[in-house]
Formats: structure tokens, C-alpha cells, sequence
């Protein structure tokens, strides 16, 4: 399987995701108007105009891009080896993010990853990794609801490449990264 055929695979189950996603405010839109009809035309406007609020688009969102790009070791929750991939506008001494622009921090519960590689996460105990993301000019992380994380490659020693999809609430995010590996100042001690 290619790298195109691995990016038709993550495009069909993003698309099925979102049709999932959609079903049930759709079966509600629907019996919601099915009772307007039967009772009141004035709760039948209600209910259309919800349905524009409601209704799921099938447009893909944009790429996300992301000028500087970092990976590094860090700890999992149970203080295991894990990394961090970093993505932002800028990377600090640290290999986190420098700036106040969009930031997304994507985590993996492994200290090496066995590419072509996939990820998925939906904020569960068991998942095998995280994500978190920072709007532009904001101080606080916000824990991303569910998500994909593709390595393609992974070299500690060279080039990490491969794509992610995330969704936070009804807008999500998605791009692709090629990054090298990130020493921070500070050792990452974990245990």
C-alpha cells in the first residue's frame, strides 16, 4: 500500500466518521420537524432554522500549515517513554511552541514508533495518545475530542514525516508534517 493509497484510506474514514457524526443531530432535526407538522407551523420555522445551525457540511477542512515543526522524547501518563510532536510558528529551546499563534501538540504513548504507522484517539484511558491545541493568542491548551496521527517515516536520527486529522467540537484540523528530531535544554526525565 502507497502513501496515496494509505491518504484515500484516512480521507474514506474521516468522511465516515463525519457521516456518523452526523446522524444523530439528522434523525433529531428529523422527528423534531415530523412533531412540528403535526402541531404548530411556528415550531416548524424553529425547527428548520436549527437545521441550518445543525446540518453537517461535506467540505473536508483546509490544510493546516505550520511553519516550524518539532519532535521529541516526553512521558506518557503511566511515566513511560512517549513523543511529542510539535506544531506551530515557532519552536523554543525547549521544542515547544514559541509564539502566540496556532499550536498543536500531538502526543504518542511510545518512545518509537514502527512507520507507516497510525494512531487513532477519541480521549479514552486506553488511547494510545493524545492531542492538544492552543487557538491564536490564547494561554490555555484545549484537549482535542478525536483524532487520527499518521507516521509515514520515523527517524530519530533524520526525517519524521505523515499527516493528522483532528476534531474540536464542530470544526477540525488537518495537515501534514515532516519534522527532525528536537533536543531540548532541559532533559526529558521520566519515572
Amino acid at each position: 500500500m502507497g502513501p496515496s493509497d494509505l491518504n484515500n484510506l484516512r480521507r474514506r474514514e474521516n468522511k465516515q466518521a463525519e457521516a456518523r457524526a452526523c446522524a444523530l443531530p439528522a434523525l433529531a432535526h428529523g422527528l423534531l420537524l415530523h412533531f412540528a407538522m403535526k402541531n404548530n407551523t411556528r415550531l416548524f420555522a424553529i425547527c428548520t432554522a436549527a437545521a441550518t445551525v445543525l446540518g453537517c457540511g461535506g467540505e473536508e477542512p483546509p490544510n493546516t500549515s505550520f511553519t516550524a515543526q518539532a519532535i521529541t522524547e516526553s512521558c506518557a501518563p503511566n511515566d513511560g517513554p512517549a513523543l511529542r510532536l510539535v506544531l506551530s510558528d515557532s519552536i523554543n529551546a525547549e521544542c515547544g511552541p514559541s509564539s502566540t499563534g496556532e499550536s498543536i501538540e500531538l502526543l504518542i504513548w511510545a518512545g518509537t514508533i514502527d512507520a507507516p504507522a497510525t494512531f487513532d484517539f477519541s480521549g479514552e484511558p486506553l488511547d494510545p495518545g493524545a492531542a492538544l491545541y492552543r487557538p491564536v493568542n490564547a494561554t490555555e491548551w484545549q484537549a482535542v475530542d478525536s483524532g487520527t496521527i499518521v507516521f509515514d517515516s520515523f527517524d530519530p536520527a533524520g526525517t519524521t514525516s505523515g499527516s493528522f486529522y483532528l476534531q474540536l467540537g464542530r470544526a477540525s484540523r488537518r495537515g501534514t508534517f515532516q519534522t527532525t528530531w528536537c533536543e531540548p535544554v532541559t532533559p526529558v526525565l521520566c519515572g
